[in-house]
């Protein structure tokens, strides 16, 4: 059996427990300011009147006018994600990180040990509540899929387990939003079938989802049928890694744009080059005054954790895909396809050079502080606006 633990909207949880006074109310959390923030987690009192992390803080404050509004702590809840994973480590050492609040667990060879996992999943809900002060929502089940799904099945504070042999019976009246992996734009073509439910999908014959789905149309089969995986990575890789931030004020301001990639770029090099990581790809994130978001991005000729190539990949995305009219809201960058071999092949004409160049960077603001060392084309940059709409990308968004 595989569990999936999931903190119950954690950030807003944390501040809650922090605040009594804020226990029972609907709160957001997110910034900078509501006119221009998102939301990045919700209490559950607040998703009652349709607002969801993402969304746009205005939109929240529309939808639930008296809605009280947070700043992030992020040293707050890293500290509270040690303590979550330490409670975990107490029960099995089989554990797969899967962000800030979520982990998947296995018991293999502790079966014996172990004969009631109901009673162990009530434990570490216990355990949780006792050591954090709030509370966590636990799918138990055969495979990671069905664990995921069934730790949303009881929120807040649920126990769902799924009993071997019980995994179609318990996915059929599903919506098919539920499932794990699909997006809006699959759930609409699905539903342009006439394919609602997760039943429904099961049914589907495995090659015509192939074929309109391509490898992921025969996983989709799979995990309608109730099959999945059951190994558990020890050692959480993130799949992408990246930057974005939202302006104070929409720009078509060319010059400000360029300067913008550019911030994310040193943000997201630092980390590549902190992690060992260089990257095979690059996206660009968009998103218009008028809320329209597009994302674009390419494979890359060689990969790089280099600041200024990273740099000059999103420049020519951001020519490719924006008119030079169009006021923006946000921009963002990730990279992606990483590889753990720091080899950096012709790129740029000395790449040891400018690797040591890029090291040496990286030691001076971590030792003086982020905005101690910058290239002239940075000097007229408002910094303070920009860093507080800075999100990276390995944040947990609830």
């Amino acid at each position: 059996m595989v569990f999936h633990v999931d903190l119950d909207a954690f950030f807003a949880s944390i501040e809650q427990r922090d605040n009594p006074a804020l226990a029972g109310k609907p709160i957001i959390v997110g910034g900078p300011g509501k006119d221009r923030g998102v939301v990045a987690a919700a209490s559950y009192p607040a998703r009652k009147f349709g607002i969801h992390s993402g969304m746009p803080l205005f939109k929240a404050v529309r939808l639930c006018p008296h809605i009280i509004l947070v700043p992030p702590n992020f040293r707050k809840y890293s500290a509270a994600s040690h303590d979550f994973y330490e409670i975990l480590s107490s029960f099995t050492p089989y554990i797969q990180e899967v962000s800030i609040d979520e982990a998947i667990l296995s018991f293999y060879g502790f079966e014996a040990y172990y004969e009631n996992f109901v009673k162990v999943a009530q434990c570490i809900q216990k355990k949780i509540y006792k050591k954090l002060g709030i509370t966590a929502s636990i799918g138990i089940g055969t495979n990671k899929t069905i664990a995921k799904i069934a730790s949303n099945y009881q929120k807040p504070n649920g126990i769902t387990f799924v009993e071997k042999g019980r995994e179609k019976i318990f996915l059929s009246p599903l919506p098919i939003g539920d499932m794990p992996g699909i997006g809006r734009k699959t759930e609409e073509k699905l539903q342009q079938m006439e394919i609602r439910t997760i039943g429904q999908l099961s049914h589907m014959a495995k090659p015509t989802l192939s074929i309109l789905f391509g490898k992921y149309g025969t996983s989709l089969w799979e995990a309608a049928n109730g099959h999945g995986d059951t190994k558990i990575s020890m050692h959480w890789d993130r799949k992408s890694l990246g930057a974005e931030t939202t302006f104070l004020h929409d720009s078509d301001n060319e010059e400000f744009l360029k300067q913008t990639l550019y911030f994310l770029a040193i943000r997201i090099g630092e980390d590549l080059r902190e992690e060992g990581k260089i990257a095979r790809g690059i996206a660009l994130k968009l998103r218009t005054n008028t809320f329209y978001t597009t994302t674009h991005q390419e494979r890359l000729p060689i990969p790089t954790d280099s600041t200024i190539g990273i740099y000059n990949e999103a420049k020519k995305l951001l020519y490719a895909s924006w008119n030079r009219i169009t006021p923006l809201r946000l921009i963002g960058i990730s990279t992606f396809d990483f590889d753990n071999q720091a080899i950096q092949q012709l790129l740029f004409s000395k790449p040891k050079k400018l690797d040591r160049l890029n090291k040496t960077l990286d030691r001076i603001r971590t030792k003086f502080g982020f905005w101690s060392i910058m290239p002239g084309s940075l000097l007229s940059y408002p910094q303070k606006t920009t860093s507080r709409g800075l999100e990276r990308a390995g944040l947990h968004v609830e």
